[in-house]
């Protein structure tokens, strides 16, 4: 396996795991939309509601998959950095 490699199958996994986010979260919205709408709640009420919901999900999301994130950030950043210096003196 060659650096490019490898460096494209950790940025594949880091944005399997944000679309992941974005789709539970799309899933939450609709669900939570729908609950406010049979519940009567709408306009800026529901807005508020709807953002104050985001912004607390995307806070857990973060919690929960920082650590992992920020690993295959590093991961890839190293293995970038080793792609362009091998690619300027090869060995």
């Amino acid at each position: 396996m060659n650096l490019n490699h490898a460096a494209n199958s950790v940025l594949h996994l880091i944005l399997v795991i944000i679309h992941f986010v974005f789709a539970v979260f799309a899933a939450i919205e609709l669900w939570l939309r729908h609950l406010l709408v049979s519940l009567g709640i709408g306009g800026q009420v529901a807005t508020a509601i709807l953002i104050l919901a985001a912004i607390a999900f995307f806070v857990g999301a973060l919690r929960l998959f920082g650590g992992a994130l920020q690993m295959l950030i590093v991961i890839f950043l190293i293995l970038f950095a080793l792609q362009v210096l091998f690619t300027i003196a090869p060995v």
